[in-house]
């Protein structure tokens, strides 16, 4: 592929390897023990994509049209994603354990045709199923399909993200967005035809989108990892030692995991790791660079909406020792980026502002959701050009050359008794305590409805609250050290590796109440000593045995209601 391809389409891009190596091999897919299931080549590849291709105009699919794929980690899935781009009908991957009120709303949201499922389609309850089944081998493709692939300004794919409203929001992602994504001409990270990217994401999640049609429309190798929930860390090294994994995307939360537990090593024959989805610690990449010296990593950022990355940043070795936070890096290839006010305008080198991005990633829309559209992607005039950009929402800070700092979100920006928080900032001074291991923060309501800044930390060794509130006030102001910490053996995290911040507020309730209840005992025998005299009681003792009566009773009670 050469940077001149951006005029063409996915699947124009993905022939051209099969015709230029037809026996390159592909796919590889592992089962959740690491063991091999399926091995197909490019030409092998082209003709499942060519029958299911067929399959789907027999159904009455026309260019356009959506089709939802149930997103499992398996070959029959990308064949499916791959046949959609064959005659121009857009992708919609499924997770088949989303409620099925979600599934129908997405399905009906997008107009999709049919559901193609790889599950049973006895299992399958959602309109017109069609079954992905394995294919035998045949030596050629029949090139029976009449209808033709899109153009590379087309919708490639909708993939769904959370709304604030409690709507999903549909992303239509275009053919151009892709192709830049994965153009050799980036330099974030070297697509070849010796790629052999591990393919961990769910397909619901837009890193797979890079880990998919990077190897795919490179001539590479796209390694698929079947597993069911969270990826099995030591069945994960064996896959990736086992098919020769060059390349990963962790998010960050389960890249802290890994490193922490040392789950990788040298002998893996891994070159380069990208992570990202939130900030990422120092102190991990600094382990991650010492545990595995010949891999270079990547801070890879960017929203669905932009199609997976906007910015990358190729992390030097040794991190500068003054770093406490990793830059976000450079706009990758047809993107620009721009760091503005709250007006649109660009603002001065060095200041924050909101980013903007603009170029081929850029989504088509939000589908069905006009007012949404709207008001994220936006028409504006930067200097004498006009662009439309994508508003992402998140803070940054730009140095002369274009290097990107993340500070932190807008809707992060809490308020506190007056006092403005940026939540970002407060994860990753709480990042930078030795004993941190891991880390969160938010607000949380205590138990008066007031808001609180409440810290999720997962440590080493037996540091405590007062601990760390002290080493974060050497740091910050007072109003940004957090009320109270909750201490975690791990954080949650939800299906896409992210921080699942809507578990965070059991673990808080579960330790006010703990707190609440050793609390109440705590004061209750301080006062049943006062009233007694006595210095010591302990749970099973008597308090008129210990001298009480009934006027001391009454003081007692009395006392504890207060």
């Amino acid at each position: 592929m050469t940077s001149e391809s951006i005029s063409m389409n996915v699947f124009d891009l993905f022939q051209h390897q099969v015709e230029q190596q037809p026996d390159k091999l592909a796919l590889v897919q592992a089962d959740d023990r690491g063991q091999l299931v399926q091995r197909l080549t490019y030409r092998e590849l082209s003709v499942w994509v060519e029958q299911i291709a067929e399959c789907l105009i027999g159904n009455q699919v026309e260019t356009g049209q959506s089709v939802a794929i149930e997103a499992r980690h398996s070959a029959a899935t990308i064949a499916a994603m791959l046949a959609c781009a064959r005659i121009g009908a857009v992708y919609v991957p499924l997770d088949f354990a989303y409620p099925q009120e979600r599934l129908e709303f997405m399905i009906t949201d997008t107009g999709a045709r049919l559901v193609l499922c790889a599950t049973d389609i006895n299992e399958c309850d959602l309109r017109t199923s069609i079954p992905l089944e394995p294919i035998a081998k045949p030596s050629a493709p029949s090139n029976h399909t009449s209808l033709g692939p899109a153009v590379s300004n087309d919708s490639l794919y909708i993939m769904y993200t959370s709304g604030s409203t409690g709507r999903p929001k549909g992303a239509e992602v275009r053919h151009s967005g892709v192709i830049r994504l994965v153009d050799p001409a980036n330099s974030y990270i070297r697509f070849s035809d010796n790629t052999n990217f591990l393919q961990l994401s769910p397909l619901t999640f837009d890193a797979s989108t890079l880990e998919v049609w990077g190897p795919l429309l490179n001539g590479g190798t796209c390694v698929i990892y079947d597993f069911t929930h969270l990826p099995d860390p030591d069945v994960m090294s064996k896959v990736i030692k086992d098919y020769g994994v060059t390349s990963l995307w962790l998010t960050a939360s389960y890249f802290n995991w890994v490193i922490d537990n040392k789950m990788v090593s040298p002998d893996l024959g891994l070159e380069e790791i990208l992570t990202g989805g939130e900030a990422l610690s120092v102190p991990h990449m600094r382990k991650a660079q010492a545990l595995l010296p010949q891999v270079q990593f990547v801070n890879g950022y960017g929203p669905t909406e932009t199609t997976t990355f906007a910015c990358c940043y190729r992390i030097p070795r040794p991190i500068p020792d003054e770093w406490s936070a990793i830059p976000i890096g450079y706009a990758i290839h047809n993107t620009q980026v721009y760091v503005v006010d709250n007006k649109l305008k660009p603002v001065k080198s060095g200041m924050q502002g909101e980013l903007l991005i603009a170029g081929d990633g850029v989504a088509k829309d939000y589908r069905n959701l006009p007012e949404q559209t709207k008001e994220k992607f936006v028409e504006c005039k930067i200097g004498n050009k006009k662009i439309r950009a994508y508003r992402t929402g998140d803070i940054v800070q730009a140095e002369d050359d274009g290097l990107i700092h993340y500070i932190g979100r807008v809707d992060d920006q809490v308020k506190i008794a007056g006092h403005r928080i940026e939540l970002g900032e407060v994860i990753a001074q709480l990042l930078a305590i030795e004993a941190v291991q891991s880390a969160h923060a938010q607000v949380e309501l205590n138990p008066f409805g007031d808001k609180v800044l409440v810290a999720y930390v997962v440590t080493t060794g037996s540091a405590s609250k007062e601990e760390l509130k002290s080493e974060m006030a050497k740091h910050v102001p007072k109003y940004m050290v957090p009320a109270e910490v909750v201490f975690l053996k791990s954080l949650p995290l939800n299906q896409n590796g992210k921080v699942d911040r809507a578990a965070l507020p059991r673990a808080f309730a579960a330790q006010k109440e703990t707190n609440a209840s050793a609390n109440w005992e705590v004061a209750l025998k301080n006062l049943w000593c006062e009233v007694l005299g006595v210095t010591g009681v302990r749970e099973q003792d008597n308090f008129f045995d210990q001298g009480g009566n009934s006027l001391l009773y009454m003081r007692m009670v009395t006392l504890a209601r207060s």
